[in-house]
């Protein structure tokens, strides 16, 4: 199920968009999760238990999109110092 992308505008003036995942988004997801992993201890893996199959993942999120139950969203805001 896709659900309709909502912007939201923070204090800081930045718009963080909520939108539906897609196939397309299968390599930035699978980088977000692998940095994820490597930053916490409180998740359910460790970097090194992850393993990356992007068909997989891609696969999966196009189930989603055309599901009339599941969905998967995402909000991701960078730091700017990130981006430099």
């Amino acid at each position: 199920m896709k659900i309709e992308p909502r912007a939201f505008t923070l204090p800081s003036g930045e718009v963080l968009t909520v939108r539906s995942l897609g196939a397309e988004d299968a390599e930035a997801l699978s980088a977000f999760r692998y940095a994820t992993f490597s930053e916490t201890h409180f998740l359910a893996r460790y970097p090194e238990e992850y393993e990356q199959n992007l068909d997989a993942m891609r696969e999966g999120l196009a189930h989603c999109a055309g599901s009339a139950r599941n969905f998967e969203v995402s909000a991701m805001a960078l730091c700017p110092m990130a981006l430099s």
